[in-house]
């Protein structure tokens, strides 16, 4: 199968773009296919099953039907290959794997965390049935319908308030030291695909959750937004945690930086090589620095080692996942779908993914550190980096990254990498001293050992008040529920 990628039209339909197409995700590159019908395929193994199904259907003292036993034939079967990528999925199945790729489901619209406090609410999505309730962030749950929220359930909270859609849920929230009771319909959510910012320095950021349908649409109509800003000098893609999702999607995303070329080599059982292409891309004359981890698969994986193999971007982070086969979606009867490991493919350069995944060209640990570093080298110059509890901004802009940071010996104690990120130190460690070193430029190296270090579970953290002192341009205020750490222009 040969699929070739070309600058769209936002006005364009999707599915009118391309007549032959291939969805991928954590456990898919797939494609929609319908099978003829099973006399097509009729052969003497094939009526032996026949006979098996219908002898237990009719006869067995369980009763069991034939759709069950069919359905556990085919399980069966699927599960025999050892691949966790072939899967059978029901009607109900096939449209939750669907809605998790867009990152669909039914709710009531906000975005809860879990904390000593209680289980509260940190977001509220506009539009939703839960704003238009009057629930608010920082609402706390205490109560859905008639069960009471306590430390021992407080984790199946998002199952309490999810359901069928246009069925109601009663929440009751304690706001300050009221309690309110809020009834509100569960609705259709739709999550963000694509989150984007635009920081001092131009530097543009955009967030890719999942590689939906229109995300490449998002994607690149905020591309051309940063374009047009005559300050615009880099771009930070971030993958991270990004499990795939529609591979023409990350064909459309990849043709913004790559002009006519292989997109990814897919090989056959055969050992046939059917390379997917961009054809009439573009290119961005700009840095360009993509965040991966080791939950970036699939098709971010695809994104990513072309735009590393071309070298138009510089890969930072952990190695990825590792997801490099190849998912055909065949239609059977009854809406279910039969997803099948048909290829593995490879980088434009033909190097490996599956089981391999995509090596960092510079290799960054830990997610905080990992954003602040790349925001430095794109040209993002001070820094604030905010905590409210568990919700965390840099510069304002609401990430996922957490602050790791404890209160312990009457201290508040910051991670030394995010610590070192904020300075734009150089970090070593020093085993004669049990410390860190920590270098700014050509500056004299800044020793922390003994009282100002802190092994907190296998990493270290530093007296953030000592580091204050040693670093004028870092500034710490707050406690660990409420912290600000800022640091301004290394110079």
């Amino acid at each position: 199968m040969k699929v070739a990628f070309a600058q769209k039209s936002r006005a364009a339909s999707s599915k009118s773009r391309m007549p032959v197409w291939k969805k991928i995700g954590l456990s898919a590159v797939v494609a929609t296919i319908a099978l003829p019908s099973w006399s097509a395929y009729a052969s003497e193994s094939s009526d032996r099953l026949q006979q098996v199904l219908e002898i237990l259907s009719t006869s067995h003292v369980s009763g069991a039907t034939e759709e069950a036993l069919s359905d556990a034939a085919i399980k069966a079967m699927v599960q025999s290959l050892n691949d966790p990528y072939t899967e059978f999925m029901d009607k109900k199945q096939w449209s939750q794997f669907e809605g998790s790729l867009a990152r669909n489901y039914v709710g009531v619209g906000i975005l809860i965390s879990h904390t000593a406090e209680g289980v509260y609410i940190e977001q509220v999505f506009k539009n939703s049935s839960a704003e238009a309730a009057g629930l608010r962030a920082d609402d706390i749950i205490v109560k859905v319908n008639d069960t009471e929220i306590t430390p021992e359930n407080a984790k199946d909270v998002a199952t309490y308030i999810t359901g069928e859609e246009n069925t109601n849920v009663t929440i009751t929230i304690l706001r300050g030291t009221e309690k309110s009771v809020l009834t509100m319909p569960r609705k259709a959510v739709s999550l963000p695909v694509v989150e984007s910012a635009y920081l001092d320095g131009g530097v543009g950021y955009l967030r890719v959750y999942s590689f939906s349908d229109n995300s490449d649409e998002q994607f690149t109509e905020i591309l051309e937004g940063f374009r047009a800003k005559s300050g615009f000098r880099s771009l930070v893609i971030d993958l991270r945690d990004n499990p795939g999702g529609l591979l023409e999607s990350a064909g459309y995303m990849a043709s913004n930086f790559i002009k006519d070329n292989i997109l990814i080599h897919t090989k056959t059982r055969n050992g046939t090589d059917n390379p997917v292409n961009i054809v009439g891309g573009t290119t961005l004359p700009l840095p360009v620095y993509v965040l991966v981890n080791e939950n970036s698969a699939s098709a971010s994986e695809i994104l990513a080692g072309a735009l590393q193999d071309y070298k138009v971007a510089v890969i930072a982070g952990t190695n990825t996942y590792g997801k490099g086969s190849v998912q055909n979606i065949y239609s059977l009867s009854e809406g279910s779908k039969l997803k099948v490991t048909i290829e593995e493919y490879l980088t434009p350069l033909g190097h490996p993914v599956n089981k391999v995944g995509i090596k960092p060209d510079l290799l960054l640990e830990g997610s905080m550190n990992q954003l602040l570093q790349v925001l430095r080298l794109a040209g993002v110059k001070d820094f604030k980096v905010e905590k409210n509890r568990s919700v965390v901004t840099v510069n304002g802009m609401k990430v996922d990254d957490t602050l790791p940071a404890v209160e312990e010996d009457g201290k508040l104690w910051v991670h030394s990498r995010v610590l070192a990120a904020l300075a734009g130190a150089e970090l070593k460690w020093i085993s004669d001293s049990q410390g860190v070193e920590l270098t700014v430029k050509d500056q004299t190296p800044v020793l922390f050992s003994g009282n100002q270090v802190k092994m907190v579970g296998d990493y270290l953290f530093l007296d953030a008040a000592a580091f204050a002192d040693s670093f004028p341009s870092f500034k710490v205020e707050g406690t660990v529920s409420h912290l600000v750490l800022s640091s301004s222009a290394v110079n």
